[in-house]
C-alpha cells in the first residue's frame, strides 16, 4: 500500500473537487454553499500556485488534500 504526500497539480482537480464537494454538501466545515466542479478547483490551484496545495495518495489514489491561504 504505497502512500505519498506531494504537491498538487492542476490534473488533480477532479479528485480534490470530489473530496471537497462531500464536505460542501454534508457538513458546515466550509463557507461554500454549492458544489464546485473540476474547473473551479483547477483554476484555484493555478491562480494560487504560490500557496502550497498538497495531496495525500494511497495506492496512487488521492484520499486527502490541504492548502495554505
Amino acid at each position: 500500500m504505497p502512500q505519498m504526500i506531494r504537491r498538487a497539480k492542476a490534473s488533480d482537480a477532479a479528485s480534490i473537487a470530489s473530496i471537497y464537494n462531500y464536505y460542501i454538501l454534508n457538513s458546515s466545515t466550509t463557507f461554500e454553499e454549492a458544489a464546485v466542479d473540476e474547473q473551479i478547483i483547477q483554476s484555484r490551484i493555478i491562480a494560487h500556485d504560490r500557496l502550497n496545495w498538497w495531496v495525500y495518495e494511497i495506492d496512487n489514489q488521492i484520499v486527502g488534500y490541504t492548502y495554505a491561504t
